[in-house]
């Protein structure tokens, strides 16, 4: 399998002698930062006010969960409809990485890279279509290119919530729709190698044996409502700002799109929906 990610630790580690966990541990620390920059430069596109854009920063990066506290709330309710063994209780602040940035960085370079390129390529993308400029595709594709090689989950987020956002664009402004579709198109180009090279291993061994691995039901409602914790509380009461004009934010259909899009991800009846909480705490 080329996996280009962990072709390049194994590189890096080959060179200077470190031995693997080193190497993971050194790419942990170097990424870190990266993924928080994306992130606050994510914020300063969206939300104009200054202290509202850093405290959208601080809970995003922090957590904000409340798993911990309402998790015998979580396990009565399990235990009222006979689902102890039938669903993942703990709430996903504790338990699963992805979900949150804090966990991300704290658990693995791998999540801490593939986020970093989710939340680079849905900038790039706004920037794009607010500039109407082409050239964003450039660096757009080759981060989804790298993604899709060694994250495809990840990617195929983007794939969905940015579908969605195309189609509710095209149905009210269709110049607005076709500019999008051509820089979808130029983008799609670019990733085009790495979905075919998993077209190429899709009835392979290895892959069916990878797609065992990576599965990832997704928790009970309860849990990740819980794991959310203040978040949901925050989101509600900027949605509540943002429509009495007292917040302005920008690019609020696409928002709107990956809340939504995102929730439909998480509950597909697939064995992998799980992998799609992944940034969804950031909307």
């Amino acid at each position: 399998m080329f996996n280009i990610f962990w072709l390049t630790l194994g590189f890096f580690a080959r060179l200077t002698n470190l031995s693997g966990n080193a190497v993971i541990e050194f790419f942990r620390i170097l990424l870190a930062p990266l993924l928080l920059l994306s992130l606050y430069l994510l914020f300063a596109h969206l939300i104009k006010d200054i202290f509202q854009r850093k405290l959208a920063f601080l809970i995003a990066a922090l957590g904000g969960g409340m798993g911990l506290i309402l998790m015998p709330i979580i396990y009565l309710v399990a235990a009222l409809f006979s689902l102890m063994n039938k669903a993942r209780l703990l709430p996903i602040d504790i338990d699963n990485c992805e979900a949150f940035i804090f966990n991300t960085i704290y658990y693995s370079p791998h999540f801490i890279f593939s986020t970093f390129l989710y939340i680079s390529i849905i900038l790039l993308t706004l920037l794009a279509i607010e500039k109407k400029k082409l050239i964003y595709a450039l660096p757009a594709g080759i981060m989804s290119n790298v993604l899709l090689n060694f994250h495809p989950f990840t990617f195929f987020i983007l794939f969905f919530v940015f579908s969605a956002y195309f189609i509710s664009v095209l149905i009210q402004e269709k110049k607005s729709g076709f500019f999008i579709f051509k820089y979808f198109l130029l983008a799609g180009l670019i990733a085009l190698p790495s979905g075919l090279y998993h077209l190429w291993m899709f009835n392979s061994p290895w892959w069916q044996n990878q797609t065992w691995n990576s599965t990832t039901i997704t928790p009970f409602w309860l849990s990740i409502l819980a794991g959310y914790g203040v978040l949901v509380f925050f989101s509600i009461y900027s949605l509540w700002l943002s429509y009495k004009k007292k917040m302005e934010i920008k690019n609020e259909k696409f928002l709107l799109c990956w809340l939504l899009g995102g929730a439909v991800l998480i509950f597909l009846p697939i064995s992998v929906q799980g992998r799609f909480l992944e940034g969804y705490q950031i909307v």
